[in-house]
C-alpha cells in the first residue's frame, strides 16, 4: 500500500452525494432518450425491464466491439472479409 494522504470523509461526502444524484438522473433519463415510457414511480417497473435488459446487453456488446476491434491497416484488410464470407456462406 503506498503512503498516500487520505481524503476526510466530510470533504468526499458532498461529492459522493452529487454523484448519486447524477446516477439516479441518468437512470430516469435513459428510458426517455430509448422512447421507452419514463419510469414509473409507483413501482410498475416490470413493464420497460425486457427492453431495458436486452438494449443495455447489447449496448455492453457494442462497446466490447469497438473496444477489440482492429486498429492497424493490415489487421482490418485481413478481418472485414470474414464476416462478409460468413454471410454470404449462410
Amino acid at each position: 500500500m503506498t503512503d498516500r494522504r487520505r481524503i476526510p470523509i466530510r470533504l468526499r461526502l458532498p461529492r459522493l452525494a452529487a454523484d448519486g444524484l447524477a446516477l439516479l438522473g441518468g437512470l430516469y433519463a435513459a428510458p426517455v432518450r430509448l422512447e421507452l415510457p419514463p419510469p414509473d414511480p409507483t413501482g410498475r417497473t416490470g413493464d420497460a425491464h425486457g427492453p431495458v435488459m436486452v438494449l443495455g446487453f447489447v449496448g455492453t456488446l457494442v462497446a466490447l466491439v469497438r473496444a477489440v476491434a482492429p486498429t492497424t491497416a493490415r489487421a482490418r484488410r485481413t478481418a472485414t472479409p470474414l464476416p462478409r464470407a460468413a454471410a454470404v456462406v449462410r
